[in-house]
């Protein structure tokens, strides 16, 4: 017995855990919140705390997750601003305590992961199932309009949506060959819908991030296949699918041919200097150029935790006082982010960081980790992914489920 709760009744709690997160996404952060702060309490609040906090020391795979809040910490020591970089170390404790509540799950298997990973699709298909209720009652809208940032309605941000979409592609995908249920062929077909739903559903979405995000996994898998398979055919068809795909898919889909053809106009209008204030894709230029002269100007170690903000902000009035109530980005790209934030060395840090805890071996041999690590990592070059909490509940969520999914079994968690 534990303190409280039996392993029992910790297994039900962890499992209504995920049950908030993943509905959370669409519905509640507060949902979301609750889900993530959730799982490290059953590890705290627990009669083997002081044997928990040993093994999650003792383990590379889970500590190394929080030294990214670590790195956040450190940057207040210099932050401009402690009120804005406490909003941001808060944000970050994810990293900090999931790997910790992932590696203490009790009497979790594959079998409940695979279970968790079905409820988090069948959300997915209800949500589609919404979206494409709206594109079809207001098609002419959604299809004649391409003014509008985006053609569809979603139920929450359109890229993190796709991001989420990518996911459940490859999940589909991932778990096609693995049934566990008493009708393993009504499995298999159902999982295969799902797939091929999800897959439209991200065209129709038309979330770059997402759909950069697919592609790039279809081809490393696809590379991967050629490689190591016996029947190098396979990878073949895979690799032309993925150059296919793309090409039958601006012919078809409506949204994603206004997409494309909208994000060509949007590149002309910022090198012709026209009227940018309302395009996504000039902005996102707009941002990186900002981002580029603030780091010329702090280049060793940035401007500590929260304080890019202020540094964009002024370069924005100097440079483009021209448009008072532009949206104003921060980097708009992981990457670009955290060196503003921590130099040129904490980007080397945060590249480290990202080898640890996304090891290659590991990558090679887990199919479902490497789909969502390079989903998560491809996010990284159109937004801030982790610098908002979705985004740290997709990156840390889906990738922690994905490498403790394959490590139970390894006897890594209990």
């Amino acid at each position: 017995m534990n303190l409280i709760f039996s392993d029992k009744h910790r297994k039900i709690i962890a499992i209504l855990a995920f049950v908030s997160i993943f509905i959370g996404f669409f519905l509640s952060r507060v949902a979301l919140s609750c889900g993530m702060i959730a799982l490290p309490a059953l590890a705290i609040i627990n009669l083997n705390f002081k044997k928990n906090i040993k093994q999650y020391l003792s383990t590379p795979l889970a500590y190394w997750w929080s030294v990214l809040f670590m790195l956040y910490c450190l940057g207040t020591i210099y932050s401009p601003s402690i009120g804005r970089a406490s909003i941001d170390i808060v944000e970050k404790l994810p990293f900090a305590g999931l790997s910790l509540g992932f590696l203490c799950l009790p009497l979790f298997t594959q079998k409940t992961y695979q279970y968790l990973y079905y409820f988090f699709l069948l959300i997915i298909f209800i949500s589609g199932i919404f979206t494409f209720g709206d594109y079809i009652i207001n098609y002419n809208i959604r299809t004649i309009n391409t003014d509008l940032p985006r053609y569809i309605k979603t139920p929450m941000n359109h890229l993190r949506y796709s991001l989420l979409i990518a996911n459940a592609i490859f999940i589909s995908f991932y778990f096609i060959n693995k049934p566990i249920s008493c009708w393993p062929k009504l499995e298999k077909y159902t999982l295969f819908f799902l797939s091929i739903f999800c897959l439209i559903l991200l065209h129709f979405n038309a979330g770059r991030s997402g759909i950069l995000a697919f592609y790039v996994v279809l081809f490393i898998l696809a590379v991967k296949q050629f490689i190591t398979a016996n029947k190098k055919i396979y990878g073949i068809i895979a690799i032309l699918i993925c150059l296919t795909l793309p090409i039958g898919a601006y012919f078809t889909v409506d949204p994603f041919y206004n997409k494309i053809n909208n994000t060509i106009w949007d590149f002309k209008q910022y090198k012709n200097k026209g009227n940018i204030e309302h395009l996504s894709d000039s902005k996102r230029l707009i941002a990186y150029e900002l981002a580029f002269k603030a780091i010329k100007e702090k280049p060793l170690l940035g401007y500590g935790t929260g304080g890019p903000r202020a540094k964009i902000n002024k370069l924005y009035q100097q440079f483009y006082p021209q448009y008072p109530n532009i949206e104003k980005l921060y980097g708009s790209n992981q990457f670009v982010y955290v060196t503003l934030s921590f130099g040129m060395l904490g980007l080397l840090f945060f590249i480290i960081w990202l080898i640890k805890i996304y090891p290659i071996k590991q990558l090679l041999n887990n199919d479902l980790l490497l789909a969502t690590a390079t989903i998560n990592l491809v996010s990284f070059i159109p937004e801030n992914t982790i610098e908002m909490q979705f985004g740290v509940a997709i990156f840390c969520v889906f990738s922690l489920m994905a490498i403790f999914y394959n490590k139970v079994k390894t006897g890594y968690a209990h």
